[in-house]
């Protein structure tokens, strides 16, 4: 057991804020993050697409995706250099990305 009575859960987390607005702004915007990545948008308690989608039953695991929420989320990382190196080793070598988030 964890902190307050908690099961403990071995995992790591990063939450980035790629961009701010209200709904009617962030989902465009999220569509086209998805058409870049030729992943699909779900509505799965709200509008996401993943573009790595964990394996059931494979441990360590791994999922990366994009979601319009609510702006109650935040930056955060517990121990980002551990969280980097545990995703270099899952995902491989870290490639540069520049995402654009207006459609041309």
């Amino acid at each position: 057991m964890g902190k307050n009575g908690k099961p403990y859960v071995n995992s790591d987390r990063k939450v980035v804020l790629v961009d701010e607005g209200n709904k009617a702004q962030m989902e465009p915007k999220l569509e086209t993050i998805c058409h870049c990545h030729h992943a699909t948008i779900e509505d799965l308690h709200g509008k996401r697409c993943y573009l790595h989608r964990r394996q059931e039953g494979i441990y360590p695991a791994f999922e990366e995706f994009y979601i319009v929420a609510p702006k109650l989320a935040k930056n955060k990382c517990r121990n980002l250099k551990a969280f980097d190196q545990h995703w270099r080793a899952l995902t491989g070598p870290a490639k540069p990305v520049q995402l654009s988030l207006f459609a041309p």
